[in-house]
């Protein structure tokens, strides 16, 4: 079972966190989610409060979903060298993330274009399908870990 991350924080306003967090909770996945924020309980999810990301949560994660427009570029980078496969806005391409395309063994992350939960729930779909491909995810894994982001 794949193990995320949801990073909450500064999180934007079309973004409606409930309702996206139900929707995730009915896949196969284990969610830690991160906010800047008491948000409550949601479900089976673990909270962690927190206004910066800390390092030992990303061990023995799989994938990253930032909902955080303003993720500062040192925590990209923290992300990318622990080989977590990022969920990001289409705005992080100018920072060398680019879409998974399987066919072409290409790309690191898994992109949406606009602030929403319905492009958001899409991509982890396309990402949670290369998870059950180990040759896939491998090539995702070493892509994310081998780019470089300079800060």
């Amino acid at each position: 079972m794949p193990k995320i991350i949801l990073d909450a924080r500064n999180l934007p306003s079309p973004i409606n966190l409930q309702e996206l967090v139900a929707g995730m909770q009915t896949l196969p996945v284990e969610i830690n989610m991160i906010v800047d924020q008491n948000l409550g309980k949601m479900g089976k999810v673990q909270i962690i409060s927190q206004s910066s990301l800390p390092e030992d949560v990303l061990e023995n994660k799989d994938i990253y979903i930032s909902l955080n427009p303003n993720l500062p570029v040192n925590e990209l980078k923290l992300i990318s060298q622990k080989g977590l496969v990022p969920l990001l806005h289409s705005n992080f391409q100018s920072l060398g993330f680019a879409p998974f395309m399987a066919v072409e063994e290409a790309g690191n992350s898994f992109l949406f274009e606009n602030w929403n939960n319905w492009e958001v729930f899409a991509a982890l779909v396309r990402c949670l399908e290369n998870y059950q491909f180990p040759y896939d995810w491998s090539n995702i894994v070493t892509a994310v870990k081998n780019l470089e982001i300079e800060i």
